[in-house]
């Protein structure tokens, strides 16, 4: 028995032995994970090898021996300070192998950070806000103190060394007479504006100098110099288009739209007009004219008015000189409306619109009965294929009165692509029914009635209607529709006669009024002293090719330049929302030729010269080309040039004068009749340029005959 304890003993000290491979005092039982290398045991001390050298299933774990310092990263910059350290084998997060992190509170604030001034040491490098700063200015030294330093000394600094400036603009630092906020001098030899040059253009005591650019003898565009330079070598100028060597001061005036020989403006006589009708009456005037397309072809077409007879709708295909009889459509001006209460429209307005949206103007004529008792709007409608007489129209709107009525296409006011309308009243009433005690006289009222629209309407069928904001405000002078704040969205303009103390007002609406007295968004007030400033608009027009609309209207009676001479205004959009006066607004004011001419009728002539934009036509009721101190017989001018500043007709403009009685360039307003003895804005012989149509008495061909009407085609300049 003793015997076998004994062996048993001896078997396993035996075999424990052979357990321990390495020696080191454990094996593969006790948790020897390498028993092949006596340095690796649960005993042995872990160290940074990439071996689990304490056999605790972890490698190079935190704590082992033999590691790297690292520093604590509190902002995650990416750089740490000795504020906090750890041994570790390898970076742990939020640990930098760098230290040199001066702000762990501010990871723009680090070794890697770019210095700039700000009172902190960005870059950690011991200094603040040093010359090497990425926003440190330049700074010049200015020795002779006129604000301006030495352009060729500058030295960089988050602050100014003494007597250093930021401009390094002087060009000679010892003389303060010399410097960029100085006058060139034509009497020093030197540089004094640091320009570069010593023959600025205006400089102190400079010469007029004209450049020939076309070489056709005479200067043109101006320059002040010092001395003669370059293309400027004329001491004589003249030359009003320095880009075209056929114009100039001696060139032979021809008919044209041009001024060829430089002298104010070019004479367009109406006798050389493309195209003459005449009227079978010699003696009548034309009041009325109208140019639309009625047959929906290319050629815009032709209405004229033959007064107390008939109407005249002449097709732009087939115009030609001779009887307005001859050509297109007759409207008999005939009774309409009952024995004893004739109407007539031969004298009164005309408007084309397209009611019923099919492609086709049709034609509005205003109508009255001679007791006062009624009116209406006659409704044509297109397409036209046969003579007509009123009794034949549709009573598109009828009225218990006759005046002050005025019928408007608008454009699209309410976005569904067709053109809409409004009837104008200025001495509309707002009475106690409408909840205003005592009422309100001659605030104006508006009424807009939106396309297509039927017969037989009165004012109570407008979709709109809204009055003035003051007692004889007279809103509803005048409307057109265009985008005046440049949205892309038709807006709505409304004259007024009058405003409070001052002298008229244009209202614009950006959104249709809801209100029955709606406040303007956009208000374009007149001083005191203008009269009826506000009474006609051109109609749409982009004047100076910038794509956005502008305001065009008139002043009949303006003595501004001289007595009763008139006056025009261009106002340029868009026009931001708010109130406005008429001379904070950038645009051109063009007056009357002289005294009592009246120029107070303005309508867009659209592009009639190739120019791209808008061209404008002004109408002086009163010009008297004879100057003879007889009654003026009108004259109608066409701009060339874009208005600028202040200009008096007829300064770049080309001039058409009756020299016989007429009513050429009169628009004035009487009743529902607005005169409408020129027109432009359409293409009527198709070229793609645009037309005008002038009325005014000219002798004809034939023996004692006038022709009344003549058209002149545009022409590519």
């Amino acid at each position: 028995m003793r015997l076998h304890i004994l062996l048993g003993f001896v078997f396993v000290l035996a075999c424990g032995e052979d357990l321990d491979g390495d020696g080191d005092g454990f094996h593969e039982l006790s948790n020897d994970c390498d028993d092949d290398n006596p340095e690796i045991s649960p005993a042995a001390i872990e160290i940074c090898d990439g071996i689990d050298n304490d056999c605790n299933g972890e490698i190079d774990e935190l704590g082992a021996k033999g590691g790297t310092i690292f520093y604590v990263d509190l902002d995650g910059d990416g750089h740490g300070s000795e504020n906090g350290t750890l041994e570790a084998c390898s970076v742990p997060d939020g640990y930098s192998t760098s230290k040199r992190d001066c702000d762990e509170s501010r990871a723009e604030v680090n070794p890697d950070a770019d210095e700039i001034c700000d009172g902190i040491d960005n870059d950690c490098d011991t200094h603040i806000d040093e010359y090497t700063a990425v926003d440190a200015p330049t700074w010049y030294p200015d020795r002779d103190g006129d604000g301006y330093g030495d352009m060729e000394a500058g030295i960089f600094g988050c602050e100014a060394p003494p007597d250093h400036v930021l401009d390094g603009s002087d060009c000679d630092d010892v003389d303060p007479g010399v410097n960029p906020d100085a006058t060139e001098n034509c009497e020093t030899p030197f540089d004094d504006d640091c320009t570069g040059n010593t023959n600025d253009i205006d400089a102190i005591g400079c010469t007029n100098f004209y450049g020939d650019l076309d070489s056709d003898g005479y200067g043109g565009s101006e320059a002040c110099l010092c001395f003669a330079e370059g293309s400027y070598t004329e001491a004589l100028g003249g030359d009003c288009n320095d880009q075209d060597p056929n114009i100039h001061p001696d060139a032979e005036e021809i008919v044209d739209f041009i001024d060829n020989d430089c002298q104010n403006g070019a004479d367009y006589p109406l006798a050389d007009a493309d195209v003459h009708l005449r009227l079978p009456n010699s003696n009548r005037y034309v009041y009325q004219t109208a140019i639309g397309n009625f047959d929906g072809d290319e050629h815009a077409d032709i209405v004229v008015s033959d007064p107390n007879n008939s109407i005249h709708l002449i097709f732009g295909s087939e115009i030609a000189s001779g009887d307005v009889n001859d050509y297109g459509i007759v409207i008999d001006d005939d009774s309409h409306g009952g024995t004893g209460n004739p109407w007539t429209a031969s004298k009164y307005s005309i408007v084309n619109w397209d009611s019923n949206a099919d492609g086709m103007d049709d034609l509005i004529l205003y109508t009255k009965s001679s007791d006062a008792l009624y009116s209406n709007f006659l409704l044509f409608t297109a397409p036209f294929t046969q003579d007509l007489a009123l009794s034949d129209a549709a009573i598109l709107l009828s009225m218990d009165y006759n005046y002050a009525q005025l019928f408007n296409p608008v454009g699209d006011l309410n976005g569904d692509g067709l053109e809409d309308a409004v009837v104008l009243d200025r001495y509309g009433d707002i009475d106690q029914l409408s909840g205003f005690i005592g009422g309100l006289n001659n605030v104006g009222q508006v009424s807009i009635f939106y396309a297509p629209v039927g017969d037989g309407m009165t004012l109570d069928d407008a979709d709109v209607v809204f009055y003035g904001q003051e007692e004889n405000e007279q809103l509803g002078a005048d409307a057109m529709g265009a985008d005046f704040d440049g949205d892309g969205v038709n807006d709505l303009a409304v004259g007024s006669k009058k405003s409070s103390l001052l002298k008229g007002r244009i209202s614009i609406f950006l959104d249709m009024p809801v209100a029955i007295r709606p406040i303007p968004d956009i208000v374009v007030d007149s001083q005191a002293y203008y009269t009826d400033i506000f009474r006609q608009f051109a109609g749409p027009a982009d004047v100076n090719g910038d794509g956005h609309a502008d305001l065009v209207f008139s002043a009949v009676l303006s003595d501004n330049f001289a007595p009763n001479s008139g006056r025009a205004h261009v106002l340029y959009g868009p026009f931001e929302p708010g109130s406005h006066e008429i001379y904070d607004l950038n645009g051109a004011v063009i007056y009357g030729e002289k005294a009592g001419d009246a120029m107070g009728c303005v309508r867009v002539a659209g592009n009639v010269s190739g120019l791209g934009r808008d061209q404008l036509l002004y109408g002086s009721g009163n010009h008297n080309v004879m100057e003879d101190g007889q009654a003026g017989y009108g004259a109608v001018y066409l701009s060339q040039e874009i208005p600028e500043g202040h200009l008096v007709l007829p300064e770049g403009m080309v001039k058409f004068a009756a020299e016989h009685e007429s009513f050429m360039g009169n628009c004035w307003q009487q009743n529902a009749s607005r005169r409408q003895p020129f027109k432009g804005a359409g293409d009527i012989n198709a070229d793609g340029l645009d037309d005008i149509l002038l009325s005014a008495r000219v002798p004809g061909d034939e023996p004692d005959t006038m022709d009344q009407v003549h058209l002149l085609w545009g022409v590519q300049q």
